[in-house]
């Protein structure tokens, strides 16, 4: 164990003073083999006997107030002591992420009040520890021992659906002696076991003697291990004898309990407990035994009959004396006696009370009215008369809300009842009712319970309620301090009881005391694990708290326990409020603040699929801000993917989820991902145009062009239809809006034809596009792009010329250059590509200056050609064909750069062997330097490719071939070969 751990466990402790005494006694003397072998012992039965304790806590069917016993006898002076005491540190294992180093210390009875609310219950043993390793007897400041072990918990973990895992785990147990070689073992700490510090160390180890003599010798470790050892196995063994007997007595004890034999079995249940000191689950029984024992009593029945019968609950006196009689036959006279007059009084009441069951209102007050004419002189002596006819009253304005007589009459006759009786308890309790009910009277109604709190005895079990009551009605008419007090009344009667802490804890919720009503909602809590309602408002305590992960904690057990739908839509507003804060914060691109005001609105409902969506949204700005090339990006679209994913397990239906899912999955090139995406984005929102377009460009990447033809006509439809819907509402903005986005769809329609090779139709679409928005450059671009296909080149040049006024985006450059390079108007070619080099900033176009020199090139601008050629080949040539290094080698050829003009025409025939152009160059070369057998040589290659053409070939004969002419028979072979392969 960690040496700072174990020294903080120890000053935590403090002391107990009689056991402190024993222990200084101890360390006087020296420790013999006698004394280690005990103590190894001790230290791992005690480590066993904790989950002993930890599955009586996880019991779902304790009482409250055993549970607290249970719990205290365990760090108390008590014979079931087994933890120091309650400031003991243990690092808390109940969350199954807590490791070595990712845990909190906690002390042992807030370990057991976090099992208890955190852990799920169950009748099963399902904490065990396994594979106990004692280490040696260890001295610090007093006798020690570690004892390493695996704990397992096969429950579950109910704030988190995470499995749990078998950790390593070491308790240090502190011995005392207790004198004559007899010791006491104590759980002083409990820590993950870190395998550096390995439980055979050495580090305070103590010497172990053969005896406490002068001359004793000091035994060797192995031998104090190997004595040890079996001293444990023998103990062991003891123990199964032990065991059995034990068995047999509870069991025994058992049988008796189901015989209502309680004495019989409170019997057995000590013998038991003589024989194992430590059992918590029986500790349990012989408390529950006793309490039965206490109850099943002749007296405690008779009494129990005797107050009912004076508080006129016949019927329940009549119960009471008869399990009071089958207690004691022989009392049979004195029952009889008491039960006598209260038979008569219920068959007199008997006819009238059950027409009031019946709803035969009136028969039953004319039968009460009869009653009591016959006893005219006495009626006060029959007061359940009187209840019985104000209960019919009462019944009747039920049936008939505005029957004002009724109302008086229900109320006069629950006064005569208690005025003939006035511990009349079911006539006071049934008018204070009646007066809120039908009156709204809070006064009086809190009057007749004040008459039941003075007539109650502090130990009679309904008093701590009837506070409660009145606590609830002060609190109904604004009296805070009132009902503050009575709920503090019912707790002081009986502290036992959840409601009267929850009740108590709410109001403080309400008024702001977050502190006071945690501790009272913690209460509630621990006497019932499975009170909603106290989740809820401990939740909202916790809002109030700004303790949002705890809020969101206590809402997932509410939800689990069922909570009802206004509960539901209080939690979905407090977390939809951190929504639209964080929403707002996201407008403004303040990410962080946002993503914090997410996570709130996560932490109070998990499942929050807005909120999950808007950190995605935040992911997807951002990978958009860092750019295509930012390696950053990649991870925040896959970010925004996951958080997308986690928002459509909440609602699969969020069609904005979906898309932009689709459009993250794009964005890194995982384009079925983006398409199946966009398919669900559109099953969620049939008319989500945004998710048929994108999925539409998808399918163009995919060059599936009769798909995102489909798709494009999909979105024009829909936002069609939108436009109509929006200009018949005379909305002028929303229409504007619609419009440009049909320009847009439009635009990607005709992109899309033309990808499709459907020139007219696209032109159509694209027409159609400029018609909602001429300013739709795009669309401009294209339809210059299908005009060049249709030859129709000055149209083109226009519609260019247009885009780039509107947009001087550098492909709309590019175009315009490759048209008039197609066009041969080769000056418009290089002003254009100059212009496109100038916009096109991130050098996009890898090609970019191949064209820029290929257009000089063909205007004779040599060494402008040259220049941009020399640029190309710098930023690394991308043609893998001949073609540009024949061009540029003809280049440096008319700049009389002839041996680098060599170089590249020999590159070019290295790539292509009979790339006419690059053998024709290479015959000018020779040509020039008068080598007119070589040239011819080659000349006659480039012929034979039939691949030149006399204007192809007239700028070079003019410049390069003026000494051949003069050749007469060379010039005539030259001729030949050129008729041969040209004409």
């Amino acid at each position: 164990m960690d040496k700072k751990l174990l020294i903080k466990n120890l000053r935590r402790a403090g002391s107990i003073l009689f056991l402190l005494l024993f222990s200084v006694a101890g360390f006087a003397q020296k420790l013999t083999l006698k004394d280690a072998r005990e103590i190894s012992y001790q230290a791992t039965e005690t480590v066993k006997r904790i989950p002993d304790l930890l599955n009586v806590i996880n019991d779902p069917n304790n009482i409250a107030s055993d549970l607290i016993q249970i719990e205290g006898d365990s760090y108390k002076p008590s014979r079931n002591q087994l933890f120091y005491n309650k400031d003991i540190t243990v690092e808390n294992d109940i969350d199954p992420l807590a490791s070595l180093g990712n845990s909190k210390d906690i002390s042992i009875d807030k370990y057991m009040t976090t099992l208890d609310l955190q852990y799920d219950k169950s009748t099963d043993a399902t904490i065990n520890y396994n594979n106990l390793v004692p280490s040696f007897v260890k001295k610090k400041d007093f006798v020690f021992v570690n004892v390493k072990f695996d704990g397992e918990f096969k429950g579950k973990y109910k704030v988190k659906n995470i499995a749990y895992k078998t950790r390593p785990r070491i308790a240090t147990i502190r011995m005392v002696s207790g004198g004559n070689g007899k010791w006491s073992a104590y759980v002083m700490g409990i820590s993950f076991y870190d395998p550096a510090k390995p439980i055979e160390s050495t580090e305070n180890n103590t010497d172990i003697y053969t005896d406490t003599s002068a001359t004793a010798t000091v035994v060797p470790p192995d031998s104090v291990f190997k004595e040890s050892s079996s001293f444990r196995t023998a103990k062991e063994e003891q123990e199964k004898a032990i065991q059995v007997n034990f068995n047999e007595y509870v069991n025994t004890g058992n049988g008796y309990f189901a015989d209502q034999r309680y004495k019989d079995a409170l019997e057995m249940y000590v013998k038991a407990q003589n024989l194992k000191a430590f059992v918590p689950a029986l500790d349990k029984k012989v408390m529950d035994t006793k309490r039965m024992v206490a109850e099943y009593t002749y007296d405690n029945f008779k009494n129990k009959g005797d107050k009912a019968k004076d508080e006129r609950r016949y019927n329940e006196a009549i119960r009471f004396y008869q399990k009071a009689l089958t207690l004691k036959p022989e009392a049979n006279a004195e029952i009889a006696a008491a039960t006598a007059p209260l038979n008569k009084m219920l068959i007199l009441i008997a006819s009238p009370g059950n027409k009031v069951g019946s709803g035969l209102l009136d028969e039953a007050i004319d039968e009460c009215d009869k009653i009591l004419k016959e006893h005219k002189k006495d009626k006060s002596e029959y007061p359940e008369v009187f209840f019985i006819k104000a209960k019919a009253y009462e019944a009747m304005i039920a049936k008939k809300p505005d029957e004002t007589k009724a109302i008086d009459r229900a109320l006069e006759n629950y006064s005569f009842a208690i005025q003939y009786f006035p511990n009349y308890l079911d006539a006071r309790i049934a008018r204070a009712a009646f007066y809120i009910k039908y009156k709204n009277d809070f006064s009086s109604a809190i009057s007749d319970y004040d008459v039941l709190t003075l007539s109650a005895t502090d130990d009679a079990p309904e008093k701590p309620g009837y506070f409660d009551t009145k606590g609830h009605w002060k609190d109904k008419v604004g009296n805070y301090a009132g009902a503050l007090d009575e709920y503090g009344k019912a707790i002081a009667l009986n502290d036992k009881n959840a409601v009267f802490y929850f009740d108590r804890g709410e109001i403080l919720y309400r008024y702001g005391k977050t502190e006071d009503a945690q501790k009272d909602l913690d209460a509630a809590l621990k006497l019932n694990p499975k009170y909603e309602a106290a989740y809820y408002i401990r939740g909202l305590n916790y809002v109030a708290a700004k303790n949002n992960s705890s809020a969101g904690a206590d809402f997932i057990e509410a939800e689990k326990l069922g909570f009802e739908s206004a509960q539901q839509q209080k939690i979905d507003s407090i977390s939809n409020a951190y929504f639209l804060s964080a929403e707002d914060l996201r407008q403004k691109h303040d990410f962080t603040n946002a993503d914090t005001a997410y996570d709130n609105a996560l932490k109070i409902r998990k499942c929050n699929a807005l909120a999950l969506h808007g950190k995605a949204e935040i992911r997807f700005t951002r990978a958009v801000e860092f750019g295509k090339k930012d390696i950053g990006a990649k991870s925040q679209y896959l970010e925004s993917i996951d958080f997308n994913r986690r928002a459509i397990a909440c609602n699969n239906d969020l069609s904005d989820a979906h898309f932009k899912m689709g459009l993250a999955h794009n964005r890194i090139t995982n384009y079925d991902k983006a398409i199946k995406s966009y398919d669900e984005a559109i099953r969620s929102d049939k008319n989500n145009y945004s998710a048929y377009l994108e999925q539409g460009n998808t399918y163009q990447i995919q060059q599936k062009y009769a798909k995102a033809v489909e798709d494009f006509g999909q979105a024009i439809s829909i936002l069609k239809v939108n436009l109509e819907a929006a200009k018949n509402g005379s909305k002028n903005d929303l229409a504007k809006e619609i419009t440009l986005n049909l320009s847009t769809a439009q635009e990607l329609y005709g992109e899309a034809l033309y990808n499709s090779k459907d020139y007219d139709n696209a032109l159509i679409s694209l027409d159609q596009s400029l018609n909602y928005n001429e300013f739709n450059s795009e669309a401009l671009y294209y339809r210059g792009l299908v005009r060049v296909q249709q030859g129709d080149f000055n149209k083109a040049y226009k519609d260019y010329y247009a885009a780039i006024k509107i947009t001087p985006k550098y492909k709309y450059f590019y175009a315009n250059g490759d048209a008039s390079l197609t066009n041969k108007n080769y000056e418009q070619a290089i002003s254009n590509y100059n212009d496109a080099i100038t916009a096109d900033t991130l050098s996009t176009v890898r090609n970019r200056f191949y064209l820029l020199g290929l257009s000089y090139f063909k205007n004779k601008a040599f060494e402008n050609a040259a220049t941009a050629f020399a640029s190309y080949e710098k930023g690394g040539v991308l043609r893998s064909d001949s073609s540009f290094n024949a061009e540029y080698g003809l280049t440096l050829l008319y700049n009389n750069q002839d041996t680098l003009a060599v170089k590249h025409l020999t590159q070019a025939l290295t790539q292509k062997s009979n790339d006419a152009s690059a053998l024709y160059s290479m015959g000018c070369s020779f040509a020039k330097k008068s080598q007119f057998d070589k040239a011819m040589e080659y000349f006659e290659k480039a012929f034979a490719t039939r691949q030149l053409t006399r204007d192809e070939i007239k700028l070079a004969e003019n410049t390069f071939l003026v000494d051949l002419y003069k050749t007469k028979p060379v010039k005539t072979k030259y001729n030949q070969l050129k008729k041969q392969y040209t004409d």
